[in-house]
């Protein structure tokens, strides 16, 4: 399990809610020289750790960019 923010591909939401998500982007990597990353960001860094890891499931507690977010990941 892998708890961690994930946020939806670039114009995948609209307006203030785009905006926003691309705002923490930044943020992320102003302050901490990181990235918020997509689901396809994440199987990728799992499939370069070992390809066998696959993602089952992403868990969201809400609908918004700013869910908190468990991604569930097993090995095949």
């Amino acid at each position: 399990l892998v708890s961690d923010s994930v946020i939806p591909p670039p114009e995948h939401l609209h307006g203030l809610h785009e905006r926003f998500v691309r705002y923490l982007d930044m943020q992320m990597m102003v302050l901490h020289n990181a990235r918020e990353r997509t689901e396809e960001d994440f199987a990728a860094i799992f499939a370069r750790a070992d390809p066998r890891l696959k993602i089952r499931k992403v868990w969201r507690t809400g609908h918004d960019a700013g869910a908190g977010t468990l991604i569930e990941v097993v090995l095949d």
